[in-house]
């Protein structure tokens, strides 16, 4: 952001933005208050997002048959997002104070499309989450009102917010979005690469100032079709791995259960499925645990308690998780 002024981030994919390196006012409290201007909205429609059931097998193989040349034509034709949208942003050496434990959520609200945004906003407030990775969300899409959702939310609540855009649709864009009530150092949009998804995906990367210290939070949403979902995750995995640093969080809808191939990758570099270890029901209506706190060594140890909130705002319920950062005080 130059001279000060609260405009969209329009960066290359994959290119990180941070705090200037000029020192600014310590931030503690929110500042999404001080509006952003979410640029390159264009017009494609799209249907529903389809859901992974929950045995791929017999009639499931019947229509994934179908859905490969559909998913090609529609890859082909859905237009990617590149909107990429922040509040402003904080350096956490001008923070002050403690942070004790950091309450993590994920839910992928479904633009609001089973319930209101309202009831999504109570939903949101009640889980007391310092930051929430959230998927399926609209800015400026016709079939939602052309409302700001990610902005909307952020205000409601009093959070900063990041914003990034996977596709174009009806008008505006729609993607996924992290809320923080921690003040934001940094974010980048990560492009997920597949081919033959269903389409196209995109995760954020930010840095948290948990007081002086730093977390890594990575919000995300996979393809639904299982190798595309594999494939975005692999990407995901790739791009932390290239970047390695804080202690990170990956939080969001991988649209798999435990053990298969998208959560996997991230388990076998070492990650801990917080929420797995302690509640193993269903996050999603169909019956499947498709979404995932997932922490990096560092930080396994010491997380936890995780757990599904149950909720009829969306058709994924909320999931929470609990976390203690080395250096900080574990009391909440």
């Amino acid at each position: 952001m130059s001279g000060g002024s609260d405009v969209a981030q329009s960066a290359p994919a994959g290119t990180p933005v941070s705090a200037p390196s000029a020192p600014v006012a310590a931030a503690r409290g929110p500042h999404a208050s001080r509006s952003t201007s979410l640029v390159d909205l264009g017009a494609v429609s799209h249907g529903s997002t389809p859901r992974q059931p929950a045995r791929p097998g017999g009639a499931w193989q019947t229509i994934l048959s179908c859905l490969v040349p559909c998913a090609a034509i529609l890859g082909g034709c859905a237009t990617p997002s590149n909107a990429f949208v922040h509040s402003p942003l904080s350096r956490c050496e001008e923070v002050s104070g403690q942070t004790g434990r950091v309450r993590v959520a994920t839910f992928n609200i479904r633009a609001g499309l089973s319930s209101d945004l309202e009831t999504i906003a109570e939903t949101l407030a009640a889980l007391d989450a310092d930051v929430i990775a959230l998927q399926e969300v609209d800015v400026g899409v016709a079939r939602t009102g052309r409302v700001d959702q990610a902005r909307t939310l952020a205000e409601r609540l009093g959070y900063d917010f990041v914003f990034a855009g996977a596709m174009k649709r009806e008008g505006g864009d729609y993607g996924v979005a992290l809320l923080s009530r921690l003040p934001i150092e940094a974010a980048r949009r990560i492009p997920l690469v597949a081919g033959g998804a269903f389409e196209p995906r995109v995760a954020i990367d930010a840095t948290v100032c948990a007081g002086s210290e730093r977390l890594r939070v990575v919000a995300v949403h996979v393809d639904f079709l299982p190798w595309a979902a594999a494939a975005n995750a692999r990407t995901l995995a790739e791009a932390l791995d290239s970047e390695p640093g804080e202690p990170t969080v990956v939080a969001g809808d991988l649209n798999m259960g435990p053990g298969e191939e998208a959560p996997s990758i991230f388990t076998r570099r070492g990650f801990v499925d917080v929420v797995g270890r302690f509640d193993e029901g269903p996050t999603f209506e169909g019956g499947q645990r498709l979404d995932y706190v997932l922490v990096d060594p560092s930080l396994a140890s010491d997380a936890g308690p995780a757990m599904r909130e149950e909720s009829t705002a969306s058709d994924h319920f909320p999931v929470i998780a609990d976390l203690s950062l080395p250096g900080t005080n574990a009391s909440r």
